[in-house]
């Protein structure tokens, strides 16, 4: 099975999207990411409107095809267990202190 390293999405702005920075727009308009994640994919020219590096005081216009590409970490397949030895201080029932 393959292991996906970046995540990418398209946006287009619409005709009545009024101009503010691209940093602010992309705030808002994606969930689970926050502005300053947004400001370091901006330095390190992971988005891109209409195929050009742009910087966070970009001011958005309609029609303008944002590309924003997303590292993602690779995750191992199967994650095994490993045994390590522990020092048990004390066990009963309900607890164990190592």
């Amino acid at each position: 099975m393959a292991i996906v390293t970046e995540k990418i999405i398209n946006l287009v702005i619409t005709e009545g999207q009024r101009k503010q920075r691209i940093d602010s727009y992309l705030a808002n308009c994606l969930e689970h990411t926050t502005r300053s994640r947004i400001q370091k994919l901006l330095k390190n020219n992971l988005i891109t409107v209409n195929d050009k590096i742009v910087k966070a005081n970009y001011l958005i216009e309609p029609k303008d095809k944002i590309k924003i590409t997303i590292p993602v970490s690779p995750r191992p397949d199967k994650v095994e267990a490993e045994d390590i030895p522990l020092n048990i201080i004390y066990e009963d029932d309900y607890l164990i202190i190592v």
